[in-house]
């Protein structure tokens, strides 16, 4: 696929995050979808999970969030799509950056309530944002039930 760069035009970064707030608020499992810190200059989108609903199988954690970040740059897009569980305390997520060189150009990264955090390697994704966002929530759910913070 193409590599999507928005060579720093403020109209497709808001475009590209009025899609993602629009297939969000489209589906059933996902409420209360907000940009952040406003509509006019989005640098996230949050929406809240109806976890039952999302993973479709019981789970510890009732309430939910996702956090979406795209930073467009020339070279590939950065982005954090963030599952985040306030309840538990847990988050994880994909981070596609310069963090962690050592794992590549994307890692999957969980934030446990003790304050440990691990990291793994993750594919990189050479995409337009909406489908990076569509092919990591359709992983989320796997991803999730990998986890143990016992």
């Amino acid at each position: 696929m193409g590599r999507f760069t928005s060579g720093g035009n403020p109209y497709d970064k808001r475009r590209v995050y009025k899609r993602i707030h629009q297939r969000l608020s489209t589906q059933p499992e996902f409420s209360d979808v907000q940009y952040l810190p406003s509509k006019n200059r989005p640098r996230e989108i949050h929406a809240d999970v109806d976890v039952a609903q999302f993973l479709q199988q019981s789970y510890p954690s009732t309430t939910a969030r996702v956090e979406i970040e795209f930073m467009f740059r020339q070279d590939w897009s950065h982005y954090w799509i963030q599952w985040v569980e306030p309840e538990r305390g847990l988050s994880c997520g994909w981070h596609q950056d310069n963090t962690h060189s050592d794992l590549g150009q994307c890692h999957f990264q969980i934030d446990y309530p003790n304050g440990c955090v691990d990291r793994e390697e993750a594919t990189f994704l050479d995409a337009h944002p909406l489908s990076v966002v569509e092919t990591r929530l359709q992983s989320l759910p796997e991803k999730l039930v990998e986890i143990s913070i016992e």
